[in-house]
């Protein structure tokens, strides 16, 4: 069964212990709107006009559920949600090959990982690069 909560890194490690590789990403939940405009504020996801409760999952390649988070309002982001729930003082990914999408850039700062994987971002368009693209490993890196 996922787990919502841990008590400290060790408990996160023996819940993993049959895993060497775990994807983190955040998930959205439609909510209903909420009346008043604090309340809009709080819940607005800041992406598709969508009003919106987000949690963080961990699991493997082969779809099987580590962790899933409490649900945070929609104005919550990926990273924010990742210190949260597991603390950057603890040593909790020095023996996981761990990937991540780029709503966690900056992660490695953070946490020790046996490897990192993140996502590459395009280039910004500019005069000098018009039209920026990723190179063909970059795509395949990011699938």
């Amino acid at each position: 069964m996922p787990r919502r909560h841990f008590e400290d890194a060790a408990d996160f490690k023996e819940h993993v212990s049959g895993a060497d590789e775990l994807i983190f990403d955040g998930f959205e939940n439609l909510t209903e709107r909420p009346k008043g405009y604090e309340n809009q504020k709080v819940k607005f996801s800041g992406k598709r006009s969508t009003h919106t409760d987000i949690s963080l999952l961990a699991s493997n390649k082969a779809k099987w559920i580590y962790f899933v988070s409490q649900l945070y309002d929609g104005s919550n982001v990926d990273m924010g949600i990742l210190k949260k729930e597991f603390p950057p003082d603890q040593d909790w990914f020095s023996q996981l090959r761990v990937l991540f999408d780029l709503g966690f850039i900056g992660v490695a700062k953070l946490y020790e990982f046996k490897e990192l994987i993140i996502g590459e971002k395009r280039k910004r368009k500019s005069k000098k690069n018009p039209h920026p693209e990723l190179t063909p490993e970059q795509k395949e890196k990011n699938k």
